[in-house]
């Protein structure tokens, strides 16, 4: 288990530091095997998916890929409220809604629509 939670580490890093050296396909890559593993070996710690999904997002954010990264927002979304909506985590992930329509409206884009629960 320790084995494997080092592994999901590995591969969240992975992600964030490829997608810093314009590699997206492979920073994507690294946070799907992430999320799979998260869904695996630890089927009853949701929450380790959700810090998955919102660290893909943030890549997809820091590429400019605003559609993609607010879907990703709204499935952790969609996890923390099957959570019985913890409410530190629902914010954060409204927070970065909030931000991620803020960056594509001033980049002069559509504005992405927010969807989180109240």
């Amino acid at each position: 288990r320790r084995i494997r939670w080092e592994c999901l580490f590995a591969l969240s890093a992975c992600g964030t530091i490829l997608s810093k050296h314009a590699s997206l396909v492979m920073a994507l890559e690294c946070t799907s095997k992430a999320i799979e593993l998260c869904d695996e070996v630890f089927p009853n710690e949701p929450e380790r998916r959700i810090r998955c999904l919102v660290r893909r997002a943030r890549i997809l954010q820091d590429q400019r890929s605003f559609d993609a990264a607010a879907e990703a927002l709204r499935t952790a979304d969609d996890a923390v409220a099957a959570l019985g909506g913890d409410e530190w985590m629902h914010q954060e992930v409204a927070q970065l809604l909030s931000h991620l329509a803020f960056l594509k409206d001033r980049l002069g884009r559509k504005s992405v629509a927010i969807s989180t629960r109240p």
